[in-house]
């Protein structure tokens, strides 16, 4: 199963904290516009004036270059993100994958991303809390370019393309937080706890089974030699 990156969410989360940066530059303008029409109609001074409007314009100037700018920065922002992004149920193992940053390097983007890799088995709890998805659980946690993290199906586990990441990994944790950027993410979670529990309870009967052949190779094995005796053929 596989869970893409959400743009309405995304959308939301940068809506607020843009806002929190434009209203002060809106609200300097809305003060010195006060200033202006004060000025204007009750003590009109020259000079105070024109110190006023060039303010003024400085003001909308600078607010209209970060409106601009933040445009351009979250539209870049959400095409990362759709690229580099996601989750999935992968064989027996849960990949969560989130952009981190953006660079250029001879005036090409390269991304990088962080790449969370879960066992199934592993996964003590999942669930949404405060906006994050938040999962309790041994994880491998992978820090590269989004082209080094390529993977498909392995043996047991994913396969990297880049070999030295199916052995070592960036760092280890028991507690993976990412934001809730997906899309369907109450389902995906109630997905990801039903494939967790198939999983246990598969490698419970995995090791039930070869407990009981261990626990039958440990028997002794009693010889009948009457039998033996009597089954001898006599010539």
């Amino acid at each position: 199963m596989y869970i893409s990156f959400d743009k309405k969410k995304q959308v939301r989360i940068l809506r607020a904290r843009f806002l929190a940066v434009l209203i002060p530059f809106f609200q300097f303008n809305v003060v010195v516009y006060a200033l202006y029409w004060v000025n204007n109609s009750i003590f009109y001074n020259y000079a105070a004036n024109e110190l006023i409007v060039k303010i003024l314009y400085v003001g909308i100037t600078l607010t209209l270059i970060l409106l601009a700018g933040v445009i351009v920065y979250s539209i870049l922002l959400i095409k990362a993100h759709k690229i580099n992004t996601f989750a999935e149920i992968y064989s027996n193992t849960l990949v969560i994958s989130v952009f981190s940053q953006a660079i250029l390097k001879k005036f090409r983007p390269v991304y990088y991303k962080s790449l969370y890799v879960i066992k199934l088995s592993d996964i003590v709890d999942i669930s949404i809390h405060k906006n994050n998805i938040v999962i309790n659980s041994n994880a491998r946690y992978i820090h590269d370019k989004a082209e080094r993290l390529y993977y498909g199906k392995g043996k047991t586990d994913i396969s990297f393309d880049v070999w030295w990441y199916d052995y070592n990994c960036t760092s280890t944790t028991n507690k993976v937080a990412v934001p809730d950027i997906f899309m369907n993410s109450s389902r995906f979670i109630k997905a990801v706890r039903r494939a967790s529990l198939s999983q246990k309870a598969r490698l419970d009967r995995r090791n039930k089974y070869h407990e009981q052949l261990m626990a039958l190779a440990s028997k002794p094995v009693k010889s009948n030699k009457r039998g033996n005796l009597n089954n001898t053929r006599r010539f």
